[in-house]
């Protein structure tokens, strides 16, 4: 499923752009 895809994949550059930001 393309939306659960994409919103999984927001949710790991989210976490690791908080991750990689401090």
């Amino acid at each position: 499923i393309p939306v659960v895809f994409n919103a999984l994949g927001g949710i790991l550059v989210g976490l690791v752009t908080t991750y990689a930001g401090g």
